[in-house]
């Protein structure tokens, strides 16, 4: 999982990582380049989590606007935003009230608006197929559509930083890229746990807000191709070969490692999303 740090939001005293990703945001800077990769390597090996300083791609002013949209959407009254209610689409896009959200059984307390990639055809009958549903605050949808295209392509970014860590060659970068082109929005450390066949692990994470105001966050999932198949990189294969050769046929790897199975990114969403809220039950069997 990625924090993004924008520069007024960085730790006083940071147990995970802070990476830069300035030196992709450029050309020419290779030693930058292969550090920040390297980094990236590292804390997904170590932790599955780091913050990104993200301070040279974004102006501060922009996540503070988005905030400020957001404090005023949930401030609206309730009645206001259950007419955007997950239940008048798909069950995943739109308002989640307060508890309406499920981890291990449990109701979250937080309220949330979730959207995903518009769909050609939308049909709100069909899992994850429906249509995006917008507050009528001003300039609301256009500046929460343009941080997404800008999420969007730091994603594929990042992404590529992560492919040189890995070892991935330009042509094994391509064929990864492909996978994501068209990406569904909303990557998770699961995927990558599986593209690297373990390599990185999915860590178990949660939410803690210590303090007594009202927090807001704004996460972006940047996932696979709905269609995508999922399965383990010849780049984390070849990482995990060189691992304990002794008493290994060459081409092998360690019985420890044992090959993920392929799986249809798409169906592992849905499985995801059936789970995830009270309002969908049913819908995603």
């Amino acid at each position: 999982m990625t924090t993004i740090l924008t520069p007024k939001t960085f730790p006083e005293a940071a147990s995970l990582p802070i990476i830069d990703i300035a030196p992709w945001l450029r050309d020419g800077d290779k030693k930058g380049r292969l550090s920040t990769s390297a980094s990236l390597h590292a804390a997904c090996l170590e932790y599955g989590f780091f913050y990104l300083n993200i301070s040279s791609y974004v102006d501060a002013a922009e996540p503070l606007e988005l905030a400020r949209l957001a404090h005023e959407f949930f401030a609206l009254p309730q009645e206001e935003k259950d007419s955007i209610s997950l239940s008048k689409q798909d069950c995943a896009r739109g308002y989640q009230r307060l508890k309406e959200n499920v981890t291990q059984g449990k109701g979250d307390s937080h309220e949330a608006l979730d959207f995903y990639r518009p769909v050609e055809e939308p049909d709100k009958t069909k899992p994850l197929w429906g249509e995006n549903q917008w507050p009528t605050i001003p300039t609301f949808r256009e500046k929460y559509e343009k941080w997404v295209h800008k999420m969007k392509n730091l994603g594929l970014i990042v992404m590529e930083a992560m492919s040189v860590g890995l070892g991935m060659t330009p042509e094994e970068w391509q064929e990864l890229r492909r996978q994501v082109d068209d990406s569904f929005w909303v990557m998770r450390v699961i995927v990558w746990e599986i593209w690297t066949n373990g390599l990185y692990n999915s860590t178990l994470h949660r939410v803690i807000h210590k303090g007594t105001n009202y927090r807001v966050s704004i996460p972006f999932f940047f996932e696979p191709n709905f269609t995508a198949v999922v399965k383990p990189l010849s780049a984390a294969l070849r990482i995990q070969e060189g691992l304990d050769t002794s008493g290994r046929i060459p081409g092998t790897i360690p019985q420890s490692h044992k090959k993920y199975e392929p799986t249809v990114y798409g169906e592992f969403l849905k499985a995801k999303v059936s789970g995830n809220f009270a309002t969908g039950k049913g819908k995603y069997d």
